[in-house]
């Protein structure tokens, strides 16, 4: 009778975990499809553009300026456009960046103001924007780590 009472509460147990497993496997394949970005795309706080993207195994970051005839003012130029083939690493440090300002709740704006810097992660059906103070540090690692890259 002990035998029979310790098998069954083994084979709970066994189904417990199994269940357990199983669920959490099932979480972390639906948060994979969830965060299935197309590209990324990042606006400094002159309106210049970086787009980040994956095509056929390979990184791509893609610099449009702003041009004078855009600009607030009539004058600034962001440059010449680039287009720069990315490493592993560099993509994957950006994308760390961009994920330190994307949950750093404490400076995300409501609003796009002059100097804010703005994320967005392109889906296939949707898009998020974060919109962040330019003086944090995270935005300045951005932008920092974008420059360079264009170097």
């Amino acid at each position: 009778m002990k035998n029979r009472y310790q098998l069954k509460n083994f084979i709970l147990i066994i189904l417990l975990f199994a269940v357990f497993f199983i669920s959490l496997n099932h979480c972390n394949k639906s948060k994979v499809k969830k965060m299935h970005v197309n590209k990324y795309i990042y606006s400094d706080g002159n309106g210049n553009s970086y787009n980040i993207s994956i095509s056929q195994g390979k990184y791509y970051l893609k610099y449009n300026p702003v041009t004078p005839k855009r600009s607030s003012s009539g004058i600034y130029s962001g440059g010449i456009a680039k287009n720069v083939v990315l490493e592993k690493q560099a993509f994957e440090k950006l994308l760390i960046l961009f994920e330190k300002a994307k949950t750093n709740k404490e400076i995300h704006l409501d609003k796009r103001i002059m100097t804010s810097g703005l994320i967005i992660y392109v889906f296939s059906k949707n898009t998020e924007r974060y919109i962040i103070e330019g003086s944090s540090k995270e935005n300045k690692d951005i932008l920092s780590f974008l420059k360079s890259l264009l170097k």
